[in-house]
């Protein structure tokens, strides 16, 4: 049901260099298999995993500029996609496609459209009216960024809970175009902090069971007082410092 790593990368090739007007050689050819490798491994980890189960760790590609990261995602999907109809629901496979912004979001779905050769994509974004049971007829469902992480805000894993199912089987491919913006949340500590940690009224047996995290508490409160008592030392000698030395 998926797609062959030599499959997509020889199908990559021809839209590269004959649609697209592209030149293409053996690094190409060998990055274009990696990344179907690296697709086909994610649908099968995630066709294995279950509500039990542990969540497979996401694949990353993080290959130079220009050689077709988002057209192979793309083409990829349209593939998946048309290969999948051979089969009888529930056993078609689906994708998540997200992209940054609502126009890159249509150009997207209409690419992946012309490449399958049919409506296999549908996006879902504020400025349109498509409903989940709609996004439900198309194996491949195209959303923003926003949508990523506006979900993960209210629930970890929400946003593929939300599009995991279609009407012909799951999704098991999530592809996330570009780095997400905002998936991170910082927090900060200080030394207060840590000494209120430290502090807190815990029974012997808590601090026993968590020997581990209260021992690495303390050091870093070790860490931050000795960090602090050498500031007046190492300012200096950062002003010093030539901005471009490896020192």
């Amino acid at each position: 049901m998926t797609v062959l790593p030599s499959d997509f990368a020889a199908a990559m090739e021809r839209l590269w260099t004959v649609k697209l007007g592209n030149v293409a050689g053996p690094a190409f050819r060998e990055l274009w298999t990696r990344m179907g490798e690296t697709f086909h491994l994610a649908i099968r980890q995630n066709m294995k995993a279950s509500a039990l189960s542990i969540a497979p760790a996401w694949q990353v590609l993080a290959p130079e500029m220009g050689v077709g990261k988002t057209q192979g995602a793309l083409l990829y999907l349209a593939m998946m996609a048309k290969a999948s109809r051979k089969f009888s629901p529930p056993l078609r496979i689906g994708g998540l496609f997200v992209a940054r912004t609502i126009q890159q979001c249509e150009d997207a779905a209409r690419t992946i459209n012309e490449l399958a050769g049919f409506e296999a994509a549908i996006t879902r974004h504020s400025s349109n009216a498509v409903t989940l049971r709609e996004c439900g007829r198309f194996p491949v469902v195209v959303i923003t960024h926003a949508a990523v992480t506006q979900s993960w805000a209210q629930s970890y894993s929400g946003i593929v809970d939300i599009y995991e199912s279609w009407e012909g089987g799951r999704r098991c491919l999530v592809i996330i175009d570009e780095a997400l913006a905002n998936a991170v949340e910082f927090h900060s500590v200080d030394e207060g902090s840590l000494h209120r940690v430290l502090g807190l009224r815990v029974s012997a047996e808590f601090k026993a069971k968590h020997r581990q995290a209260f021992a690495a508490v303390s050091s870093m409160l070790d860490f931050f007082k000795a960090v602090s008592s050498r500031v007046e030392e190492i300012s200096p000698i950062w002003s010093e410092q030539d901005p471009l030395s490896s020192g």
